[in-house]
This record gives structure tokens, C-alpha cells and sequence, in this order.
């Protein structure tokens, strides 16, 4: 047969095969899932819990402002959310709060309680401490206060209050500073840890990929796994199935089809030399069938010289039966053992399936 009349095109993909043969290998999936959960839950979890910083505490304060009016009548308005933002980072509140921290013996902090903060309180940790900002009126500010320790947390927020009326008094464009919303204590921060999420996204990006190198296998893959598809590949018919593993050797048909398709006489042509094949034997005996002679077509042969006796042989022969290994990714080896037939002028009358269950 000319590789040409081969239907690789128009061969249908054979979704319940590949699906059985899928489910098959559920324990690569299996891997797969548990390698997703690992190397992204993992990291995740050892960042966001076993080595996340300390835990945080915080206070939140709202201030309403009284701005002055202007020489129109109209409020000064061009304190907008930057400025509070700039304006709580600026030595002008950072000053007063370590000031007030100074005065409330809270200078020098406990290392103890604070071990990621050095011993001295200075400006640029009051800066970090300190947020302020405009949810939505302007003349509503509210600032954020959150360290690692819920008493200091408290000292800078009941002296960040104090510095508002500081503020308020000491800027001509602000009348009077209101204190509308001041917690009694400190609160601890809950972290936003989604360990279960990233361990689902580890698990379905890793089966995602796997599923598609696994489609991808199975659409390359050449291997027969069923004697329809073997038929509808080569247009050769494969007379039955035979297993060197099991007492049953041959399935139910091969006898009938053997046959039809065989000559009393047949040569045996075999791909693959690992095939055992004395059960084979005996069912065509029982058929009346003998094999005249073997002939090995090995992977090997696809690099090796054919002799002129096994040519001779091919020519001759009446009947050809050829031997297929299953799941033995041997497609190119099947082509060429029907090309090299048909050229010496001989088509493969038939063939027989060999079934490993191992491989399957």
C-alpha cells in the first residue's frame, strides 16, 4: 500500500478510546494535583504565614474640619486627599506626634514588644505609623494609625489627635477641628491570607496543563489500540485479537476471519521481535492453517538492508498476516512493513492485533 492512500486527514479522533485511555492514567492527574497544591500553596503559605511580618494593630480616626472663609465668602478648598496625605508624612504633624510621644515617655520603645523597630522612636517611624486620607466629604479626614504594638498604636493616635487641634489653630484656612470618631483601643489587623485559593489555582493551572500535554500525546500518538482503527487507517482487515498472556489467546472472530483472509499457507510478518507468538501458532493450526514462514520487520529494519531471500519470500507468498503490537507506538513501522510489501508486489492479506495488557 502507497503511504499516500493512507487517511491520516480524515481519520476521526476516537473521543471514548481516548477518554478510557485518559482515565487510564488518573494517577498522573493525581501527581499533577498534588505538585499544583505544593509548589503554589506552598510558597504562599510559607510567605503569608510561617514567615509574614508581625501582626499589626490600628486605630482609625475621623476629624471634621471647619475651614475659614476667604475675602469672597467662599471656604478654602484646595485641601484635597494628596494634601492630608502629603501633609501627615510632613514635619508639621510628624513633629507635634513625637513631641507629644516624648512627653508620654514613649521616646524610646520596648524592644521587647517591637523587635522589628530599633530602640529609639524617630520621625521616620512616626511617618510609616500614619496615614490620612479622604473617603469621600472633604471636610472629613480620616487617618490611620497602625504599628505592631496596641499601646503605642494608642500614644500615637491620642497624639496625632492633639496635633489636629495644632493644626487647626496654627492655619489661618481651618476655623476648628472636631475629633468625631476615636476608638477606645487599638485593634489587631486581620490579614487577608487566601492559602485555599492558591492552593485551587496551583491545582487547576497544573491539571489544566497536564490534561493538555496528555490531549496533545493522544492526538500524536500512532499506536493501535483497537482493530477499527487499524482498518480505517490502512484499509488492511484485522482478523481478531491475541493476547500471549492469557489462557483465552485469540478472540472469538479470529477463527472465521482467519479463513476468509488466510491461505493454508501463510507468511507471518512481525514488527516488533518481542512479540511471542507460539500460542498465535497454535490457534492457526487449529484453523488449518500453517505458517510457511517468518519474517522479522523489527524497529531495526527501518535503518537495516533486506536481504534478497526475504524479498524472494515476500514475492512468493500467497497470503501475507502481519503482526501488530498494541500501544506499541509503532505507526511508522506499520508503514513501512505495508509499503515494502506492496512494493515487492504483495499486499498484507491481514493482521492480527497482539495485546499487552501492560501497556494499555
Amino acid at each position: 500500500m502507497e503511504m499516500w492512500k493512507v487517511p491520516y486527514a480524515k481519520e476521526p479522533f476516537d473521543l471514548k478510546l481516548n477518554l478510557m485511555l485518559l482515565a487510564k492514567k488518573w494517577w498522573v492527574l493525581l501527581v499533577s494535583s498534588i505538585l499544583g497544591v505544593l509548589l503554589v500553596g506552598g510558597p504562599y503559605f510559607l510567605k503569608h504565614v510561617v514567615y509574614a511580618p508581625a501582626r499589626e494593630y490600628e486605630m482609625v480616626l475621623d476629624f471634621k474640619i471647619d475651614y475659614a472663609e476667604n475675602s469672597t465668602g467662599e471656604e478654602y478648598t484646595y485641601f484635597n486627599q494628596s494634601t492630608w496625605y502629603q501633609l501627615l508624612k510632613d514635619d508639621v504633624f510628624t513633629d507635634k506626634v513625637l513631641q507629644y510621644l516624648q512627653a508620654d515617655d514613649w521616646a524610646i520603645v520596648d524592644n521587647a514588644s517591637n523587635p522589628d523597630m530599633e530602640s529609639s522612636l524617630t520621625k521616620e517611624d512616626v511617618r510609616s505609623f500614619m496615614e490620612g486620607t479622604l473617603l469621600s466629604d472633604t471636610r472629613i479626614v480620616t487617618a490611620t494609625v497602625r504599628t505592631h504594638n496596641p499601646e503605642l498604636t494608642a500614644a500615637i493616635a491620642d497624639a496625632l489627635e492633639k496635633a489636629f487641634y495644632d493644626f487647626g489653630k496654627e492655619t489661618k484656612e481651618i476655623d476648628a477641628i472636631h475629633t468625631w470618631q476615636k476608638p477606645e483601643q487599638a485593634t489587631l489587623v486581620v490579614r487577608d491570607v487566601r492559602l485555599f485559593r492558591a492552593c485551587m489555582l496551583g491545582l487547576i493551572l497544573f491539571d489544566f496543563v497536564t490534561l493538555l500535554v496528555m490531549l496533545c500525546k493522544a492526538v500524536l500518538d500512532d499506536s493501535i489500540y483497537v482493530p477499527s482503527t487499524f482498518e480505517k487507517r490502512y484499509q488492511v482487515p484485522m482478523i481478531g485479537c491475541y493476547s500471549s498472556t492469557k489462557e483465552c489467546a485469540v478472540s472469538a472472530e479470529f477463527g472465521v476471519l482467519a479463513r476468509q483472509y488466510l491461505d493454508k499457507n501463510t507468511i507471518l510478518v512481525m514488527i516488533d521481535e518481542k512479540i511471542e507468538l507460539s500460542k498465535l501458532n497454535q490457534a492457526l493450526k487449529a484453523e488449518d492453517i500453517e505458517v510457511h514462514d517468518l519474517i522479522k520487520l523489527a524497529d531495526s529494519a527501518l535503518n537495516s538492508r533486506m536481504t534478497d531471500e526475504e524479498a524472494s519470500r515476500i514475492r512468493e507468498a500467497t497470503s501475507i498476516l502481519l503482526a501488530v503490537k498494541s500501544a506499541g507506538h509503532n505507526g511508522r513501522v506499520i508503514e513501512y512493513a505495508l509499503d515494502l510489501c506492496s512494493k515487492l508486489g504483495t499486499e498484507v492479506s491481514a493482521a492480527v492485533l497482539v495485546k499487552d495488557e501492560k501497556n494499555i
